[in-house]
């Protein structure tokens, strides 16, 4: 009998819990909602979505007719003409909650790879301009990005037939 009194009053009392749970459950969804809506909400009154993550801190790439310029802490800009480009490879860096999506570029006349990022300020500019200038399919994005947190390393454009790196796991 006193067994049945002790789950009569467990019972009586998780139901409230149940309903307090449920409740803040859907508060929280409620206002990660708000939020959510508030951040696009702002993303778009500021122009593109598409550029929401582009920060001067980064660096800032600047697109002209004969190429780019990138600028790191506005010092030391490294300006690359589309002519010099002879490699253009796409690969994720795992920044371990997220991925960055970057691209990695073999100019002539320098001894070292390009490599920027989509959190650069300018980046979605360069992304469109290499798409179009050098007829790359807008679908490396998509092969890059996914599946999520592998390197995806991938040669999207290139001025000699080379041998294609995708789903390569090493940076190296």
């Amino acid at each position: 009998m006193q067994w049945v009194v002790f789950l009569i009053i467990c019972g009586i009392c998780a139901v409230p819990v149940l309903v307090g749970l449920h409740f803040l459950e859907r508060l929280i969804f409620f206002f990660w909602d708000r939020k959510l809506d508030q951040f696009v909400a702002d993303a778009k009154s500021k122009g593109n979505l598409e550029t929401l993550l582009e920060d001067e801190k980064y660096g800032i790439i600047s697109i002209s007719s004969d190429g780019f310029t990138f600028q790191k802490d506005r010092k030391n800009p490294i300006q690359v003409k589309w002519n010099d480009i002879e490699k253009i490879e796409a690969y994720k860096a795992d920044q371990l909650a997220t991925d960055l999506i970057c691209l990695a570029f073999q100019c002539s006349g320098f001894d070292f790879l390009i490599q920027l990022h989509e959190e650069m300020k300018g980046f979605d500019d360069l992304k469109k301009s290499i798409e179009s200038r050098f007829d790359i399919d807008a679908d490396w994005w998509g092969r890059t990005a996914f599946p999520p947190f592998d390197v995806n390393r991938s040669v999207i454009w290139s001025k000699e037939p080379c041998e294609d790196l995708t789903n390569s796991t090493s940076l190296g």
